[in-house]
């Protein structure tokens, strides 16, 4: 399936790839709103306002894939994937 897959995407031209990297920008397009709007909803639910609430939450949420990419590294015994992850998108 994933053979399948990569072979449709590389042996087509131009168009298969674009629309899978629309198809994934509006993904993450439409679940960055969602999120954005709970993160909103929990500022105005509690006392700690929407500054705090965006600076501890929703950064906390958008770095669980390096976090997640991170400790699979040091449980696949990866130096190189865990440093260059910190080093490239989290000090980013």
């Amino acid at each position: 399936m994933r053979a399948m897959a990569l072979a449709w995407l590389t042996g087509h031209g131009l168009l298969p790839p674009l629309l899978a990297f629309i198809l994934i920008a509006g993904i993450v397009y439409l679940s960055g709103s969602r999120l954005t709007g709970h993160a909103d909803a929990i500022a105005d639910a509690s006392a700690l306002g929407r500054l705090w609430i965006g600076t501890l939450l929703l950064a906390a949420a958008t770095s669980l894939p390096e976090l997640a990419t991170d400790v699979n590294a040091a449980a696949l015994r990866a130096p190189n994937l865990g440093v260059g992850d910190l080093m490239g998108s989290s000090l980013a």
